[in-house]
């Protein structure tokens, strides 16, 4: 999250890393009473440059705190590279960027430790010899 302004009481919360096709939480952080959101636009940029306003797919989320509202939408990532999530204040003109990044694949690793320490010394032998040339 990179908040490019010091004069709003915004603040844009993005995953770091998601799995391709996965869906997760964009969030939207207005501080003091009464927050709405009038005035702001969220777009989300796909990785080859695509922009769409998805400001209609934020809900309230209650919080139980007097002082914050707090906006969430639900996002599937469905590409994998970089997407750009840009919060725009079209009262002040002042934006806040946050980037996700999709690897191109993801998965699981379950399996004992035991296990991995004996591909880690198959790794190590099979680079052993093709380091001697064989």
């Amino acid at each position: 999250m990179e908040r490019l302004s010091v004069t709003n009481n915004l603040l844009l919360l993005t995953p770091g890393v998601v799995g391709k096709g996965d869906s997760d939480r964009i969030s939207v952080m207005i501080y003091g009473t009464g927050g709405s959101l009038t005035g702001l636009v969220l777009y989300a940029m796909g990785p080859l440059g695509q922009l769409a306003d998805i400001t209609n797919y934020l809900s309230a989320v209650p919080t139980g705190l007097t002082f914050l509202t707090l906006f969430e939408a639900t996002y599937t990532f469905g590409a994998s590279g970089r997407f750009k999530f840009i919060l725009h204040n079209t009262v002040s003109g002042d934006a806040i960027i946050s980037a996700t990044d999709v690897p191109e694949w993801t998965s699981n690793i379950d399996m004992p430790i035991s296990d991995v320490a004996k591909q880690r010394v198959d790794i190590q032998r099979i680079f052993g010899k093709i380091k001697q040339g064989g």
